[in-house]
């Protein structure tokens, strides 16, 4: 795996690891805010990316984020969208009574 340029990056929400001049972290494309976002934060604008490694054999599907992320990759960019609008995009819950909900 090599580091390409953000121009390159796919825009269908799938996670990838970006490059900013300050850090590498994993990230996603998000249409509804059109940037790049990590743990529901927005992130620098980043210059490179790459795809994500696979998990290491022996932990694919085992642990709960092999499953999650199983789950993930055999999704549509459409069905990922509605999962991830169905959760607050400040505290990751589920409850519309939250005031994080009020706030959108």
């Amino acid at each position: 795996m090599e580091w390409q340029p953000i121009e390159t990056a796919p825009k269908d929400g799938t996670p990838v690891l970006v490059a900013t001049a300050f850090w590498v972290r994993d990230a996603y494309w998000s249409h509804a805010f059109e940037g790049w976002y990590s743990n529901h934060s927005a992130v620098p604008p980043p210059t490179h990316w790459m795809p994500l490694p696979p998990p290491p054999a022996d932990m694919e599907n085992t642990t709960q984020m092999g499953v999650i992320v199983a789950a993930l990759k055999s999704m549509t960019a459409e069905q990922r969208t509605q999962i991830f609008n169905h959760f607050c995009r400040v505290c990751c819950g589920d409850n519309p009574n939250c005031q994080c909900w009020n706030d959108e």
